[in-house]
């Protein structure tokens, strides 16, 4: 086989390896070389080796639908496409070539126009998957970001309530005690000033004041203890607007104030009753706090599909945006007064319920506390 002897090896390993149909001719227009792919494509066999181009066009003229045209004086690109009477469309890219050693010529390259859309199909899959892949990988490694993030914040807080608890244990050992000694010394002076009137008003109002000042310290004792252990809520279904009444029993200072209890007629909530009662009690004493000389607060309370909602609101100055992230956080607080443990204390009892709170406030406009407990609860009786 001369023709093939005189071709180059260089060359020849390229046009096997291709994954075109590709044909050379050397520069008298001789065919040289071609690779499995052509001869597939075509439906030839080695035989054309040798073959002049003029003679090959003759032999596949039987298979075009318009006279083919291999051109070998063409010095540049050229591409074109080739309808086949089967219905197949070759695309024909054409283009000469001189090497040293291996002389000059031309090379065409014969691709199925399916193939080709198959293969940019292919690369369009290849690329989404790949794509995909890396946005999979991005999610998960915002995934696990926030669950570290998470999981650092819970470590955080079990850390805060686990020294609270230690703190509140010594403090209530210390107090509790001998604060329930004066209450009961508080009630026998009273029922003794009942008997002599002389001096009585005097007496009964210096041992009012005494008993509000030894309630507020129980209160913080209570608020640390609620702080450091573990809540675990006896829930029954209780009448929303009794729930409000009995807990407001025991603030007398909500007498000076505008309250509103809002809520379907004989509505009940799965609340633990103690515990619920605390939670509204130190939301009220917030609003009360907020608005030491007067205003309106309003409990209300509702029933969706997914729970129950317990609102509780007031007409206040409202809560600065920077310190609304804060306000659930132990120790905080912008009074001068207390230990910033009430609404901690309501947060901790609301999560007790399986449920979450939330609030909503804006300088000037009040602020607005939302509940939400859900329907079912451990422990319902």
């Amino acid at each position: 086989m001369p023709y093939r002897e005189k071709f180059c090896s260089e060359i020849e390993a390229v046009v096997e390896a291709a994954v075109n149909g590709i044909l050379v001719a050397d520069q008298s227009g001789k065919v040289v070389h071609f690779n499995q792919r052509f001869l597939e494509a075509w439906g030839l066999t080695r035989e054309i080796l040798g073959f002049n181009l003029q003679t090959l066009e003759n032999v596949v003229s039987e298979k075009v639908r318009h006279p083919l045209r291999l051109k070998i004086f063409s010095t540049h690109m050229e591409s074109s496409e080739i309808e086949l009477k089967d219905g197949r469309v070759l695309e024909m890219v054409s283009m000469h070539f001189e090497q040293e050693g291996c002389g000059a010529g031309i090379v065409f390259s014969f691709i199925e126009k399916s193939q080709e859309n198959n293969q940019i199909k292919q690369l369009k899959t290849d690329l989404k998957e790949r794509n995909g892949a890396i946005a999979a990988l991005e999610r998960s490694k915002s995934e696990l970001e926030s669950e570290i993030d998470e999981a650092t914040a819970k470590l955080r807080e079990a850390e805060r309530r686990s020294l609270i608890g230690e703190v509140a244990t010594m403090v209530g050992h210390d107090l509790r005690n001998p604060l329930q000694v004066v209450l009961n010394r508080l009630y026998i002076a009273k029922n003794s000033a009942s008997r002599c009137q002389d001096a009585a008003r005097e007496l009964e109002t210096l041992i009012d004041s005494l008993e509000k000042q030894v309630n507020y310290m129980n209160k913080i004792v209570s608020n640390l203890l609620d702080c450091g252990c573990e809540l675990y809520p006896e829930v029954s279904m209780v009448e929303f607007k009794s729930l409000v009444f009995n807990a407001l029993s025991g603030v007398p200072e909500v007498g000076r104030y505008s309250v509103r209890v809002s809520a379907k007629e004989e509505l009940r909530v799965p609340v633990d009753v103690e515990l619920m009662s605390r939670a509204l009690v130190n939301l009220a004493n917030n609003a009360i706090q907020a608005m030491p000389e007067g205003g309106e607060i309003e409990f209300h309370a509702e029933e969706d599909e997914d729970g129950f909602l317990i609102c509780v609101s007031d007409n206040g100055p409202g809560i600065a945006p920077e310190n609304l992230r804060k306000i659930f956080t132990p120790f905080f607080t912008t009074k001068a007064k207390g230990m910033g443990l009430g609404l901690v204390v309501v947060k901790r009892i609301v999560e007790a319920h399986g449920g979450h709170v939330s609030v909503k406030s804006r300088p000037g406009e009040g602020t607005r506390f939302r509940i939400k407990i859900p329907a079912r609860i451990k422990g319902l009786r």
